[in-house]
């Protein structure tokens, strides 16, 4: 926190998902605040633009898997150099569009979008691609490994693999504290194997 404290410009990318009750999820905070201006408050050294956050990772970096390129790209920030940055890199990227929505509460409306956008995503055919392949496809009766999986962010992406057909390997240091801790918060998620894992000893630091 004390090295991001002193940042120029942050591009905050992320949405405020709970996948607490598995897929779709839902927003930890909205209508009234976002994760966007959260993080400035915490943060008001930086300054944070909101931006991609409306898309999958592959168009973030690749804007012509869509139309083209000829749709748009939305940045929320409280400062215009900042803003102004942030859409060079994204023009960098391919981005022809980039629409400047306001200060950093704008970042409410884009964060809200989600939950239709993967209503949407979910009910579309074709599914999303990747390498020619339904991104859902290569999921689909794999075996995902997940760390820390047993509390917080760990064990929702494991649900969320779970809910879209993995089988997932959840370590953790201790198996049957994890499993104590896993029944008091609901569970462990759908076709699942929980492992020991040991803490590994750190490398002597260089001189």
């Amino acid at each position: 926190m004390r090295r991001i404290s002193t940042a120029r410009v942050l591009i905050d990318i992320p949405n405020p998902l709970d996948l607490s009750q598995g897929i779709p999820p839902f927003l930890l905070v909205s209508n009234t605040d976002s994760l966007g201006e959260q993080i400035q408050r915490a943060l008001p050294r930086v300054k944070v633009v909101k931006a991609l956050d409306t898309m999958n990772e592959f168009v973030m970096a690749d804007p012509s898997l869509v139309a083209a390129g000829e749709h748009t790209v939305f940045v929320s920030g409280n400062d215009e150099q900042a803003k102004a940055q942030v859409t060079e890199i994204l023009r960098s990227f391919g981005w022809r569009h980039v629409l400047d929505l306001g200060d950093v509460t704008t970042a409410r409306g884009t964060e809200m979008y989600l939950p239709l956008w993967l209503r949407i995503w979910g009910r579309s055919e074709p599914a999303v691609q990747h390498r020619g392949r339904a991104v859902t496809d290569q999921i689909v009766d794999r075996v995902c490994l997940v760390t820390g999986a047993t509390s917080g962010i760990g064990k929702a992406t494991a649900q969320a693999l779970a809910a879209i057909g993995a089988t997932t390997v959840l370590v953790a240091h201790h198996r049957a504290r994890a499993r104590h801790r896993s029944r008091r918060s609901g569970g462990l998620p759908g076709d699942h194997h929980l492992a020991e894992g040991r803490p590994c000893s750190r490398p002597p630091r260089s001189r």
